[in-house]
C-alpha cells in the first residue's frame, strides 16, 4: 500500500514538476525510510516461504509418497 501511493505521488510529482507540488521529499523520504524497510521484508518474506517448503511441503510429499 505505501508503495502504491509513493508512486502515485511519484507519478503526479513527475508529470505536474516536483516544484510545483512538493511532493519530491515525500518520495526522498519514502526511499530513506520505506525503500530498505520494504527490502527487509522481502528478504525475509523469501526466507520464510523456502524455510517451509522445506521443512513441510517437501517432507510431506515423501511421506505421501511412501519414501519417508
Amino acid at each position: 500500500m505505501t508503495l502504491v501511493a509513493a508512486l502515485a505521488l511519484w507519478a503526479v510529482g513527475s508529470v505536474a514538476g516536483p516544484s510545483l507540488l512538493g511532493l519530491d521529499w515525500v518520495l526522498n523520504l519514502w526511499l530513506a525510510l520505506g525503500g530498505p524497510a520494504l527490502a527487509l521484508w522481502a528478504a525475509v518474506y523469501l526466507v520464510v516461504t523456502v524455510a517451509v517448503v522445506l521443512d513441510v511441503a517437501l517432507p510431506a510429499d515423501r511421506w505421501a509418497r511412501g519414501r519417508n
